[in-house]
């Protein structure tokens, strides 16, 4: 009788924080595991980062925002169907189907008397649920787990941002502070994260880096210079290298006639002029370069770079890899043939899956650029 009484309620057009459940009692009950698990990828959860997660988790007006995302959203490798039909004795019926993978399965998709309406009651998912019997499959789901974590991985990029600078701050705050003196941090964490250019090679737990996206006023507003600290001894090392020696880097974009070209037509675009400890184009890099040109049969290219390695800049354009040298000239190394970035039509430049951190839309390239910004054939 629950189920018809649910199924026989008014259409529910969107989802309701008290009809899932989600009050400031369920908030403040699920707060603190909740911030313990902000940040899945290893990220440091010190006390004023679960602080200001707790208070975010716990803001009503901030999770009613974000619930349209938690109940649209969708992964894969999680196909999830449940079908229910009841039958009255005077024949007629009432259905109710739903394919949705989050917390309770909404919306519903139900048909009564001919007519077919969607609502988000969930309701119906627990009056389900209770007719299944325990460990049926999508039982779970139907009375709303997940429903906790799902609403932390929807909370807001700035939100996540800004849990991240908290934590690079208490970690890192000196550190940031000397970056201060010359730069605006755009964005700053610490972290076991790696990357096409920085992270142990190979790759091991328990290493925490420093990343601080800092930039000059007088520079593109889609650039900013992306900063790789590694920490030995407790200190992020390469402060005062990157102070020195930043410039110089800096410069080789600045200076470049048609990269600022670029930069300028395409301010929405983001630019990362990449710095890793000591130098623009690390180790790291260099080693996952040598492989892609290798594979591309130009092992000169690879060689050149290797020479000039503490003279060029490694610029991450919008995903592209751009290797920059201090004459203009320049090698295209990572590259999406459907991204209009240049003087010349994007697919004319031929690419094949790299040997290291592949992606979907990006493959190697190892086509040249001449000083004047032409693509070399």
């Amino acid at each position: 009788m629950a189920l018809v009484r649910a199924l026989s309620a008014p259409t529910m057009s969107s989802p309701s924080l008290s009809n899932l459940g989600i009050t400031p009692a369920w908030l403040a009950d699920h707060a603190g595991d909740a911030a313990k698990h902000f940040g899945t990828l290893g990220e440091p959860n010190d006390r004023g980062q679960q602080e200001f997660f707790r208070k975010s988790f716990t803001d009503l007006a901030l999770i009613q925002r974000i619930i349209p995302n938690v109940v649209r959203a969708s992964w894969t490798d999680d196909a999830v169907w449940v079908h229910i039909v009841l039958r009255f004795k005077n024949g007629t019926t009432i259905s109710a189907e739903s394919e949705n993978q989050p917390a309770f399965m909404l919306p519903w998709t139900c048909q009564a008397n001919g007519k077919t309406t969607r609502t988000y009651n969930a309701d119906i998912s627990r009056a389900i649920a209770n007719l299944l019997p325990i460990g049926a499959v999508n039982r779970e789901r139907l009375q709303g787990e997940g429903l906790e974590d799902q609403v932390v991985f929807e909370m807001p990029g700035a939100l996540r941002g800004e849990w991240q600078r908290i934590g690079a701050e208490d970690i890192a705050g000196d550190a940031l502070a000397r970056l201060r003196h010359n730069y605006t941090i755009r964005r700053s964490e610490v972290s076991e994260h790696i990357g096409l250019q920085f992270g142990p090679d190979p790759p091991k737990p328990g290493v925490e880096i420093l990343q601080a996206d800092v930039r000059r006023s007088s520079f593109p507003t889609n650039l900013v210079v992306a900063t790789v600290f590694p920490f030995e001894g407790g200190d992020a090392i390469g402060i005062d290298t990157f102070l020195q020696e930043g410039q110089r880097y800096e410069r080789i974009v600045l200076d470049n006639p048609w990269i600022m070209v670029s930069l300028k037509k395409h301010p929405d675009l983001g630019a990362w002029l990449i710095f890793v400890k000591d130098v623009s184009m690390s180790e790291k890099a260099m080693r996952i370069f040598a492989a892609d040109m290798h594979a591309h049969g130009r092992d000169d290219l690879a060689q050149e770079v290797s020479a000039h390695r503490a003279e060029i800049a490694d610029l991450s354009y919008y995903g592209d890899e751009v290797i920059l040298f201090p004459d203009h000239h320049a090698i295209l190394w990572r590259w999406d043939p459907n991204r209009e970035l240049f003087g010349w039509s994007a697919s004319e430049v031929k690419t094949q899956q790299c040997t290291d951190y592949p992606t979907l839309d990006v493959g190697c390239a190892a086509a040249v650029v001449s000083t004047d910004g032409k693509l070399e054939r």
